[in-house]
């Protein structure tokens, strides 16, 4: 099968370009031919197909509003895309399409491109973009479902696409061309999704659409887990931002006869060196960005893994990685990380934005070793039977070939 895997950022920026990445590899050492559509980068993977990448675009910056209105007229709909992924169909003529983030920067127009050559297509749900125009269902830092239903309007009346009225609106404008006059997202056959929880979300907030749950994978062939450890190191990994939950794991972990080490940058990088030398916090190390072994003799070295997030967490590849490590995980109990993070089992649940919760599953931990040995055990376990790469590949196919059919 000849398949186009598309995706608007081809390095490793998150969870939905190492998923991208890490699936494609499986799908060529199943003997399927694999082709790429993204934007030019200059972090970019070496690949033969970049020629027909589109140029960079950075919607990060600042912009003016007359800036912003243009940006606005480049994320509904981008001729470049659209004759450029043309060409790549027309020389590599794909049996299917799997896409993955494309808003904004490669837009829809490549659906339409996709849907006059009779492509068909699927997408793997990375987050909540079709139905919350800011992506992540989160408000000012909170949880939120206003634009249940198609109400996008509800972005713009409370800023909360980064606290810009101008950008809020637009993302609100989009949203509602290509939902309710374009019907963009009409050719999408299906909609894979990581989690139970994400899938569920999406047709609440009104997505309509064949949905398939269908979670990562990990090869625990490429993991060397280091045995059970009892050195009361716990460690972090991820973006350092408020909806990651990191001040609530900051100051869960003051006075506590407990290491922690945060790998990991982002915005809140800063507040957190601050408030560690204004308290002098010495049971709390900060490491920076860690990738490859580096990063996974760190994590498997620690006595469990926090997961703290404050967000509607999809289906964390990091989750899935500290079980192939043969590590617990101490997660709060929201989104898709209690399909993972069984309490009692895999690890330990607590109430998000909980310190004193969050504190007492620590303390257990510290307090019970020989019952988180048996969780690391049966993380592992769960990991190797449920989230396998033989499992995954099979089920993907299934879903190409039930898409291609219909």
């Amino acid at each position: 099968m000849k398949i186009l895997q598309i995706n608007k950022f081809f390095y490793l920026k998150g969870g939905p370009e190492r998923y991208m990445f890490n699936v494609s590899e499986l799908l060529k050492s199943k003997g399927h031919e694999i082709a790429f559509f993204s934007m030019e980068h200059e972090d970019n993977k070496p690949c033969e197909w970049s020629k027909y990448f589109i140029k960079n675009i950075n919607y990060a910056k600042k912009h003016g509003i007359a800036e912003q209105f243009y940006i606005l007229k480049n994320t509904l709909c981008s001729r470049e895309a659209e004759s450029k992924i043309s060409q790549l169909i027309y020389n590599f003529k794909p049996d299917i399409a799997h896409v993955h983030n494309f808003n904004h920067q490669l837009t829809p127009s490549i659906l339409f491109a996709l849907r006059r050559k009779n492509i068909p297509i699927v997408m793997t749900m990375h987050d909540y973009k079709l139905v919350c125009p800011s992506y992540s269902m989160l408000n000012h830092g909170k949880i939120c479902e206003l634009c249940k239903g198609k109400r996008f309007y509800h972005c713009a009346t409370t800023k909360c696409h980064k606290n810009s009225f101008t950008k809020s609106l637009l993302a609100s404008l989009e949203s509602y061309f290509h939902h309710q006059i374009l019907s963009s997202y009409r050719p999408i056959k299906r909609f894979i999704c990581p989690s139970k929880f994400i899938m569920n979300k999406m047709q609440e907030m009104g997505l309509a659409g064949h949905f398939v749950y269908l979670p990562n994978f990990t090869d625990i062939s490429h993991f060397k887990p280091s045995g059970f450890s009892r050195n009361k190191k716990f460690t972090y990994w991820g973006r350092l931002s408020t909806e990651k939950g990191v001040i609530t794991l900051l100051r869960a972990f003051e006075n506590l006869s407990a290491d922690l080490e945060i790998i990991g940058e982002g915005p809140l990088r800063g507040k957190i060196e601050e408030e560690i030398k204004i308290k002098k916090i010495k049971n709390i190390k900060l490491l920076g960005y860690l990738k490859g072994n580096v990063l996974f003799d760190k994590i498997g070295s620690s006595f469990a893994a926090i997961m703290p997030s404050e967000c509607y967490e999809n289906n964390p590849i990091s989750v899935l990685e500290a079980f192939a490590l043969r590590l617990p995980v101490i997660g709060s109990r929201i989104g898709g990380i209690p399909e993972l993070v069984i309490n009692g089992e895999t690890g330990l649940l607590f109430e998000p934005g909980k310190v004193g919760d969050l504190r007492e599953k620590i303390k257990y931990s510290l307090d019970n070793p020989d019952k988180l040995k048996q969780f690391s055990k049966n993380a592992y376990d769960l990991n190797k039977k449920r989230f396998n790469e033989q499992l995954h590949y099979d089920s993907l196919i299934k879903v190409y070939n039930d898409a291609a059919k219909n």
